[in-house]
């Protein structure tokens, strides 16, 4: 082991004894040997020579007062310096150079602080010199007194204490000397309200209101107190109490609702129209037109002020002027009146109105003007606006020369209406066409050519022959549809209005077989199908349209199916305007199949199947569900 080094001598540690809050710690003597060796430090731990370490002191304890030193705002008139006491409640204590261990005590020599001189009381006199009672503005009369330095006093001035050993602060010192207060007159205040009165006489209203003041004593605490007013009735004549002229302010109104302009209902008179509000005196309000007075919170209301509205009668029908009374059907021109029983009523609004009432409405008579050149159908019933029953509508309807209507349906009209009108009247300058009827199908053998041929040819059965044969043509629609609820109508034609033609029949088909001559070979067999029916003609063309043919070409011979039959015109054929065809044509009855014989060919054996039959022409009027001839 090696040899223990010394400590070097040195007391800091011992000298410190602890740490205030300011101190730092200081270091302990160092380790002092011959190389290699070491010290044991306080830990028990070896350290090497010449290593320095701090002293680790703890921090002193504050130590606590047992006796305190006087106030010091307070003197010592003895001249004597108190001590204050401490006592060590730590581990470690420290004061200046002293040190001190757990429950140590020590004393301190409490600074010096002598008593100066304190004067008498000295008078002073209130402002007016009034030693009697104090006038109302004076202020009470005092007494001072000084607490100050002795005059070679070179310290500073602590305080006095008085006769009885009362601490006294420094300074001067005032008392109040209370003396009795003057008696004098308090301002006038208002005893009551400035007061509505009626003056007859003037017939006029002014205001008025009581005022009184009271009797005060300026005591000398520096409170007024009321006295008897016989005390102040030395100082003037006027007295306690008087009446006093005044402006009333007289209460405002508050619009609270705005009346009808004219009058009003039953409901409308209990309305508020404007109430009186007082303010904070409840004044009255002055009513505009008469001497009556209302109370806060009382209200005038619209009955007060306005009539009471009359009861209108009952509207009359909805008439416009001119064209002898028929107005537009979709819109408000006619005019509808109601006479009030007075002189105002409510109008249609709910504001006052006049004694007379109008109304814009639809007129029950109502004319529809029609020029157009494109559409194809029309539906009265969408063109009339109503706000009445319909059922009392007058309706004419003009169709100019420059209109055109055509259905495109056979279930269709080109005009319609369901007839719900009380009258209806179409006066036509233009065309109106019902719907052509479709041709019929011309007739189509089944593929199954052998069907219709058999061993015995000329046995052939009504099936075989039943579709050999064409349709019938469709029929044509009507022009005009109206309803069954009609109840008056009347058609006034000064151009065209036709039901849609017919269209003609289908042709027969033709089933054929040919053989040479010199060995009754086939050398042909088939079927052919017949030919579509043509559609009723066309209400621009005056032509009849043919129906369809199909045709099959060989070399040395042709074979031609049954044509299709026509369908029906509609004008007659000509040059110039068109004009209506008084005598209506009927669609043809579809052609019979047929075949051109040709040189070098025998045993030709031939069905045909027979045309179709026409439709029937529609009807210019459909009306209540009969049809009517409009042309």
């Amino acid at each position: 082991y090696p040899r223990c080094g010394t400590w070097e001598k040195n007391d800091q540690c011992a000298i410190t004894h602890c740490l205030n809050s300011d101190e730092k710690d200081p270091e302990k003597p160092k380790c002092e040997g011959n190389a290699g060796e070491g010290c044991i430090n306080d830990q028990g731990i070896l350290v090497t020579v010449g290593t320095k370490e701090m002293c680790q002191l703890p921090d002193c304890t504050k130590p606590n007062k047992i006796d305190k030193c006087p106030d010091e705002n307070e003197c010592q008139t003895d001249g004597k310096r108190s001590k204050e006491k401490f006592i060590c409640k730590g581990a470690r204590c420290k004061k200046d150079t002293s040190r001190f261990g757990r429950n140590d005590e020590w004393s301190e020599e409490c600074p010096s602080r002598p008593c100066s001189k304190l004067t008498d009381w000295n008078w002073v006199p209130p402002a007016s010199n009034n030693t009697t009672c104090l006038n109302k503005g004076d202020t009470q009369p005092k007494k001072i007194r000084k607490c100050k330095k002795y005059e070679n006093q070179t310290y500073h001035n602590f305080g006095c204490r008085d006769d009885k050993g009362a601490y006294v602060l420094p300074g001067d010192h005032v008392k109040k000397v209370i003396l009795r207060g003057c008696a004098y007159w308090g301002k006038w205040s208002d005893e009551t309200e400035c007061m509505v009165k009626y003056d007859e006489r003037n017939t006029n209203f002014y205001g008025e209101k009581t005022q009184k003041r009271k009797c005060y004593r300026h005591n000398s605490n520096g409170e007024d107190k009321v006295v008897k007013p016989k005390d102040c009735f030395s100082l003037d004549n006027g007295g306690a109490e008087r009446e006093m002229d005044c402006y009333y302010e007289w209460g405002k109104w508050i619009k609270e609702n705005q009346c009808p302009d004219n009058c009003v209902t039953e409901r409308q008179k209990q309305i508020v129209h404007k109430t009186c509000n007082g303010g904070t005196n409840d004044a009255f309000c002055n009513h505009e037109t008469s001497t009556k007075r209302y109370i806060d919170g009382q209200s005038i209301t619209c009955g007060e002020v306005k009539p009471e509205c009359g009861t209108w009668g009952k509207w009359s029908a909805c008439k416009f002027e001119g064209n002898e009374g028929y107005g537009s059907c979709d819109k408000k021109d006619g005019i509808k009146t109601r006479e009030c029983s007075e002189g105002y009523c409510k109008g249609p609004e709910g504001l006052t109105g006049n004694k007379t009432d109008t109304l814009s409405c639809y007129s029950e008579k109502c004319q529809i003007n029609i020029d157009n050149n494109i559409d194809k159908q029309i539906t009265i019933d969408e063109l009339v606006k109503v706000d009445t029953n319909i059922t009392n509508k007058d309706v004419k309807i003009i169709i100019s020369k420059n209109s055109y209507f055509s259905a495109t349906k056979r279930q269709e009209c080109a005009i319609r209406s369901q007839g719900y009108f009380k009258k209806l009247r179409i006066i036509n300058f233009g065309i109106i066409t019902g719907y052509s009827g479709e041709g019929g199908a011309g007739a189509k053998p089944k593929k199954d050519h052998d069907r219709y041929f058999s061993d015995d040819s000329e046995d052939i059965s009504e099936d075989i022959l039943e579709e050999l044969d064409g349709e019938d043509g469709e029929d044509g629609g009507s022009a005009i549809c109206i309803g069954k609820e009609i109840k008056d109508f009347k058609g006034e034609n000064h151009g065209i209005i036709k039901g849609g033609r017919a269209g003609g029949g289908g042709g027969g088909a033709i089933c054929y077989i040919i053989k040479v001559f010199f060995n009754d070979r086939v050398i042909e067999r088939g079927c052919l199908k017949g030919g579509k029916g043509g559609k009723g003609s066309d209400p621009y063309l005056p032509t009849i349209m043919a129906g369809s043919e199909l045709t099959i070409i060989k070399d040395t011979f042709v074979i031609q199916s049954g044509a299709g039959g026509n369908g029906g015109v509609l004008f007659k054929e000509g040059q110039g305007p068109l004009k209506v065809d008084k005598i209506p044509r009927t669609a043809d009855r579809g052609k019979q199949g047929y075949f051109f014989e040709l040189s070098g060919y025998v045993n030709k054996e031939v069905i045909r199947g027979k045309g179709g039959n026409p439709g029937s022409n529609g009807k210019a009027c459909w009306v209540n569900m009969k049809y009517i001839d409009c042309d």
